[in-house]
């Protein structure tokens, strides 16, 4: 994705929350109905876990292109907490 995209994560229902590896962002412990965002201005990646399910794999990473343009070996995958 392009440098200054605004990501949104919605609690649809479930204990969950997402938590940066490197602190820059932290969601808390979110309510069911409630929505998250978080600006990405930094080209990179950005790793992401769900603190109650880190024992259990639950993460994931965001991509931010330096140029705007697409990574080659970018995957996009939609995370809901349920």
């Amino acid at each position: 994705m392009s440098p200054g995209t605004t990501i949104t994560w919605k609690w649809v229902n479930g204990y969950h929350n997402v938590v940066a590896t490197d602190g820059s962002f932290d969601s808390g412990q979110p309510e069911e109905g409630t929505t998250f965002e978080y600006t990405f201005e930094t080209p990179g990646t950005s790793l992401y876990y769900c603190k109650p399910h880190e024992s259990m794999g639950m993460k994931g990473a965001i991509v931010v292109a330096k140029d705007g343009s697409e990574p080659a070996d970018e995957t996009t995958s939609r995370t809901e907490s349920r």
